[in-house]
């Protein structure tokens, strides 16, 4: 008999111990649940601003290499030039803009590349040539003649 009743309240225990872990499931759910609520728009506005400032770090970051750029070639720095719009035009494809700014570059690439006046070295030959094989495929067609100006500077 006692063990019988040992095995009812058992038994009973355990139900109760089951009622009671599902009904805190229930409600720690509810409760993740509420807290998600509560923080994924704070999370979204800070991603928001986050992505804010970084667009506005890379458009300035963007605008220096420009100028550094155009004052290196205005000096006649092509090797310092060309490493600047090199290193602009890979930023222009991470931010996404390549196709708006990518075209007047090439130019100014090309015309170092074909200025008699601009002496490269191989460093300076290979990054361009890496960098222009590396651009999207829309800009190859601009790209092929400008890769083997670039490689003659080294002739």
């Amino acid at each position: 008999m006692a063990i019988e009743v040992r095995a009812e309240m058992l038994a009973q225990f355990q139900a109760e111990s089951q009622k009671l872990e599902d009904s805190l499931g229930v409600r720690e759910q509810a409760l993740k649940q509420a807290v998600e609520d509560s923080i994924n728009p704070k999370l979204q506005s800070f991603d928001s601003r986050v992505k804010s400032v970084e667009t506005e770090t890379l458009k300035l970051k963007d605008e220096a290499l420009e100028r550094s750029a155009e004052e290196s070639l205005k000096e006649g720095r092509y090797r310092t030039a060309v490493r600047r719009y090199c290193e602009l035009l890979e930023l222009q494809v991470r931010r996404g803009i390549d196709h708006y700014f990518a075209a007047e570059i090439l130019d100014k690439l090309r015309e170092i590349a074909k200025n008699s006046a601009a002496t490269l070295d191989a460093d300076s030959v290979t990054l361009a040539v890496n960098t222009l094989t590396e651009l999207p495929k829309a800009h190859h067609a601009a790209c092929e003649p400008l890769i083997e100006l670039f490689k003659r500077k080294l002739a």
